[in-house]
């Protein structure tokens, strides 16, 4: 069995593939065998790292895909940086990233192990063109972001990105903001299926 171990900052809850759910602290240390985990977080929040960590320290696995990171910076890392948290912070310049502070980030990379590292994340330039002309303009046909969302589900995700911002921007930019989280989730998926390709 393949294991993989996916980072992703969308999702408030720990997931594990389609059977969705919270997982109490207990249950991150006898996860039923998976090969990929989809680990969220809320950005801020010290304990939902820890318990990331928590979950790649038992799990071991062969590859952890970071939305965080693009490509480049994942390619950065190398086992000296992961035994120093100042060094792997400063090389990959996270102070200047726009994430939390990388101190709550560190016990997830000082967990990884043998991990190779894989970044999910896309040039922001992308990503405001996703925003202003849809995710399949940037991305391409794939995942479905041809297909307009239904209207239910495209409202209540203009809802999920309103409460998401604090309701500080107007409503109306909403629809641009889902677009933007489908590029993302669309960037991400493939990002998950190239580690599986590679280290599977």
């Amino acid at each position: 069995m393949k294991h993989f171990i996916f980072a992703i900052a969308a999702l408030v809850a720990v997931s594990i593939s389609a059977d969705a759910g919270e997982i109490s602290l207990e249950g991150l240390d006898a996860l039923p065998p998976a090969d990929v985990y989809i680990l969220g977080e809320v950005h801020d929040n010290a304990l939902h790292h820890q318990g990331q960590a928590r979950v790649v320290a038992a799990v071991k696995p062969k590859a952890v895909v970071f939305e965080m990171l693009s490509p480049e910076q994942a390619a950065k890392i190398t086992p000296e940086l992961l035994k120093d948290q100042t060094a792997l912070g400063a090389a990959l310049e996270w102070e200047a990233s726009g994430w939390p502070d990388f101190a709550i980030y560190w016990p997830v990379f000082a967990a990884l192990g043998d991990a190779q590292v894989y970044g999910a994340a896309r040039p922001r330039e992308q990503v405001r063109r996703a925003f202003k002309e849809g995710a399949a303009a940037v991305f391409g046909p794939k995942y479905g972001l041809e297909q307009p969302l239904p209207d239910g589900q495209l409202e209540q995700r203009k809802q999920e990105q309103f409460a998401d911002h604090c309701e500080a921007m107007p409503l109306e930019m909403m629809g641009g903001m889902v677009e933007a989280q489908r590029f993302r989730d669309a960037a991400f998926a493939d990002t998950v299926m190239r580690a599986l390709k590679d280290t599977g």
